[in-house]
């Protein structure tokens, strides 16, 4: 796998009200093959100085677990078998049961190569999402400015499952940012 051949779009994380939709990470993958996550590495590391311990760890542990061409995937701070509709991939396991940093660089890797890496200043404390710029293309460079991304607090389609919060985009193409 390459630089930029998955880009992080959109973060879900604590909320400062009870919610049901959980804390999430989306990517995208910008190649024209399906690619295979097994082994697929995401470092949380808090920025605000809260948590100076090292980086959360999360792992894709499922040998199975791949991505289309041009699609999308969710990874979610769940058990994998009792996942949301939402969510692919449940990441809670022994070596990660910590929330999504309210500020936070996020890099995604695989062997030696960190494919894409986000900073945001947050909090990711109101309802909905934080969610790349549906407007731009997403790119693992155009990710890197903070300015890409905005909340996303639309409610959810009708039809779509019902639960407490504002779900986001999960799965799907963002809304283009007010």
């Amino acid at each position: 796998m390459d630089v930029g051949d998955l880009v992080i779009t959109e973060l879900r994380g604590p909320k400062s009200t009870s919610d049901t939709y959980g804390h999430w990470i989306e990517l995208l993958n910008t190649t024209d093959a399906e690619v295979n996550l097994y082994g697929l590495r995401i470092r949380m590391k808090d920025t605000s100085g809260v948590d100076a311990a090292d980086p959360h760890v999360a792992l894709v542990r499922n040998e199975l677990l791949s991505v289309e061409a041009h699609g999308y995937i969710v990874l979610g701070l769940q058990y994998d078998d009792a996942l949301p509709e939402h969510v692919d991939y449940g990441y809670r396991v022994s070596d990660n049961t910590q929330d999504l940093p309210n500020a936070a660089r996020i890099t995604v890797s695989t062997c030696d190569v960190d494919v894409d890496e986000v900073i945001y200043a947050g909090p990711l404390e109101f309802d909905g999402s934080l969610a790349f710029d549906g407007a731009l293309e997403p790119t693992a460079e155009a990710n890197d400015n903070q300015a890409s991304f905005c909340r996303d607090e639309s409610d959810a389609p009708v039809g779509a499952a019902v639960g407490v919060g504002k779900p986001g985009t999960p799965g799907e193409p963002n809304n283009p940012c007010p």
